[in-house]
C-alpha cells in the first residue's frame, strides 16, 4: 500500500536540523495547511510542521509515541470538530501534551524504556530468565523471545548485547521473501488506463477484478489499508481470487493530451468519473466486477477484516 505520508511523517524528525527557540514559538502560531471547508489536507506541508513540533517539544520516545495513534486521532478530531478558528500548531500541541498526560501514555512510554535496558544488556543464557524481566511494560512475542534466546546461545560468552541480537534477528527477517501486495501488481495511476488492464488481466485468469477507489489523504483509506487491508491472510486470498486495482480519484498528475478527454486531464480526475459508475464522492470504495463487467459487488469504508471477508468471498462465489 502506498502509506508514503507515514513513512515521511516518521523520518522527517531525523531529517530537519535542530531548531532554536524562536523557531519553535514561531511555529506554534501557525495555521494548519487544513482547508476548514472541504475537510482536505496539505500532506508535505502539514507532516513537515507535524514533525518539526514533535522535535522542538518532545523527546525522541515521546516522539516515537506520538507520531503513531496520537496523530491519526488528532486528524480524526481535526475533521470532525466544529472549530470557532482555524486551528494552528499550537492546537496541534495542546492536543499531544493532553495525551501525554494520560495514564495509557505513560505506561507505554515506561514499557519502551524497558527494551533500552534490555538492549544494552551483555547477553547471558544463566540470566535469561532474570534478563527478560529488563523488558518491563514491553511483551514481545514467545516467538520473539525464542529467537533471542537462541541468537543468545550462539554466541554466548562473545560479549553480545541483546541489542545487537535483536539486530541480528531482524536482519533475517529483512532477508525473508516479503508478502506481495495484491494492489502493488498493476499500476493504477499511469497515463493508460489502468481499468482497461485490469479488465484485460481479468479475463487472461478468468478471475473477478476488484476496484479499490482511494485518496491519498484521505483517512478513512489509511486506517483501512492499515488494519484491514495489510492483513496476510486477505492478501494472500486476493492473490489466489481476484485480480486487483488501486485508483486513487486525486492523483494530480497530469494526462498527456493523447489519452485527455473533455473535463479530464488529470489521472485522478479520470479515475473518479469511473468511479461515478458506482458511488461517487465515497473513499475508500470497493467494487467487484466478472471479466464481462458484470457488477458482482459493492462496499465502502468498514474496519471489521470478518465483513470485509465475507464481501471478497461473496463475489468469488457470483462470479
Amino acid at each position: 500500500m502506498k502509506t508514503y505520508f507515514l513513512l515521511l511523517f516518521l523520518f522527517l524528525p531525523f531529517l530537519i536540523l535542530g531548531q532554536s527557540d524562536e523557531e519553535c514559538a514561531r511555529l506554534l502560531d501557525k495555521p494548519l495547511a487544513f482547508d476548514m471547508d472541504t475537510k482536505e489536507w496539505d500532506q508535505e506541508l502539514f507532516l513537515e510542521d507535524a514533525a518539526l513540533l514533535l522535535q522542538c517539544y518532545f523527546d525522541s520516545l515521546d516522539q516515537a509515541i506520538l507520531s503513531d495513534k496520537a496523530f491519526f486521532n488528532f486528524l480524526i478530531l481535526l475533521s470532525a470538530r466544529d472549530w470557532d478558528h482555524h486551528p494552528t500548531n499550537l492546537d496541534m500541541l495542546e492536543y499531544f501534551q493532553k495525551v501525554q498526560r494520560s495514564k495509557d501514555f505513560r505506561d507505554q512510554r515506561a514499557g519502551m524504556e524497558g527494551p533500552k535496558t534490555f538492549g544494552n544488556t551483555i547477553s547471558d543464557t544463566l540470566d535469561w530468565e532474570q534478563d527478560k524481566l529488563l523488558i518491563g511494560g514491553f511483551q514481545p512475542s514467545d516467538a520473539l523471545l525464542d529467537s533471542i534466546y537462541v541468537l543468545a546461545v550462539e554466541y554466548q560468552g562473545q560479549g553480545k548485547t541483546y541489542g545487537e541480537l535483536i539486530d541480528m534477528y531482524r536482519l533475517k527477517v529483512d532477508a525473508r521473501p516479503k508478502p506481495i501486495d495484491p494492489f502493488d501488481l498493476i499500476d493504477g495511476n499511469t497515463q493508460v488506463f489502468a481499468y482497461e488492464e485490469g479488465l484485460k488481466k481479468a479475463r487472461e485468469e478468468n478471475k473477478p477484478l476488484l476496484i479499490y477507489f482511494s485518496g491519498y489523504a484521505v483517512i478513512n483509506c489509511l486506517k483501512m489499508e492499515d488494519q484491514v487491508l495489510s492483513d496476510l491472510e486477505l492478501q494472500e486470498y486476493l492473490l489466489a481470487h481476484y485480480v486487483c486495482l488501486k485508483l486513487d480519484v486525486d492523483d494530480r498528475t497530469d494526462l498527456e493530451p493523447a489519452f485527455r478527454t473533455p473535463g479530464i486531464r488529470r489521472v485522478g480526475q479520470r479515475n473518479a468519473e469511473l468511479q461515478k459508475r458506482f458511488q461517487p464522492g465515497s473513499l475508500p470504495y470497493f467494487v467487484i466486477l466478472a471479466p464481462d463487467e458484470t457488477t458482482l459487488g459493492q462496499t465502502g469504508y468498514t474496519l471489521d477484516l470478518e465483513a470485509f471477508m465475507g464481501f471478497l468471498e461473496s463475489g468469488v462465489d457470483m462470479d
